[in-house]
């Protein structure tokens, strides 16, 4: 009988400046096919917020996809894995902040839900802008 593959995570590690609480990534690395090719999910040591510019897909965890398009926001805990996946061939645009949270956070669930929790218990959640 051969055994079940574990799915191989990958640490991602960023370093919050000194006196601050938060760090920001973007530019043009941020501008891609997100997920090409990469089938490993990976997990941050900090919380991560997230903006979609522009492009869609799905933000995969191991029980769940989320849908993401343009005005979407991510709010994930720390040690949460997952994978940002673009609509194969396709370009995103995404711009991040990693900050500690020491502190209860707010969050909105996949079902529009608003509440307050412990980080410990945090869910990852999203903001999805809805056309008019």
């Amino acid at each position: 009988m051969s055994k079940e593959k574990k799915p191989i995570m990958d640490f991602r590690y960023y370093a919050i400046p000194e006196r601050t609480r938060m760090l920001t990534v973007q530019g043009d690395e941020w501008i891609q096919c997100f997920g090409d090719g990469v089938n490993e999910f990976h997990f941050h040591n900090h919380i991560e917020i997230g903006y979609c510019y522009y492009g869609t897909g799905d933000i995969v965890f191991q029980d769940r996809r989320m849908p993401f398009a343009w005005g979407t926001i991510t709010v994930i805990p720390e040690n949460i894995p997952h994978i940002t996946k673009s609509v194969s061939h396709t370009i995103s645009r995404w711009e991040y902040i990693y900050g500690c949270c020491r502190y209860r956070i707010g969050y909105v669930s996949e079902t529009g839900d608003a509440g307050r929790t412990d980080r410990s218990s945090a869910e990852p959640g999203y903001l999805r802008r809805e056309k008019l």
